[in-house]
């Protein structure tokens, strides 16, 4: 291992690049830049990640937990119902004010094998529905707030006469609400 290399440590260049897909988006990544920004030569990061993937797969898997710390703390200390609009509003907080790095979590390449979807909303859906049903009713969840969040980053809540985004999400979360409680109630929803 180079001296250079020796001296940077892992952190500091997932901290490099994670600050380098903030500014560039994930497409203007590089390996030269993120060495650049630690101070070391582009072939010296191979020594540590074979490729651009690999990189930015560690880059992924470190915000996936500050995005799952950030869901936890909002949803502490709260009943199923109230973690519940809790999670929905920190999950857009997170998306809205770090959006490259919303979207990096979110590509298919890089995505785990069960997807993006936190171990935080199983755990608040569930306490919600029960266990039968937690895995549709997180799906539903995950799915309503991934799409209204990607629709607001890319400006499609906008316009004449349209609701605001801030009214439509705060009405849908809580339409999605009254249906998991209902079903939860009546025992699914399924015969």
């Amino acid at each position: 291992m180079s001296p250079a290399l020796a001296k940077t440590s892992e952190k500091d260049i997932l901290t490099a690049a994670r600050r380098l897909v903030r500014q560039n988006g994930v497409e203007g990544l590089s390996m030269r830049d993120v060495a650049d920004a630690v101070g070391i030569r582009a072939p010296s990061l191979y020594k540590r990640f074979d490729n651009r993937e690999a990189l930015l797969r560690a880059v992924r898997d470190q915000a996936q937990a500050q995005f799952d710390g950030h869901l936890a703390a909002a949803v502490k200390d709260h009943s199923p119902a109230h973690a519940l609009t809790k999670l929905a509003g920190a999950y857009r907080d997170f998306a809205r004010r770090r959006p490259a790095i919303y979207r990096l979590l979110h590509r298919p390449e890089l995505a785990p094998a069960r997807g993006n979807v936190s171990g935080v909303t199983i755990q608040v859906v569930s306490g919600l529905v029960g266990t039968a049903h937690a895995d549709a009713a997180t799906r539903c969840i995950s799915a309503f707030l991934h799409g209204f969040v990607s629709m607001e980053m890319d400006g499609l809540y906008s316009g004449p006469g349209s609701a605001s985004a801030d009214e439509a999400f705060a009405y849908s979360v809580y339409v999605i609400l009254q249906g998991l409680v209902n079903s939860a109630d009546s025992g699914g929803g399924q015969s």
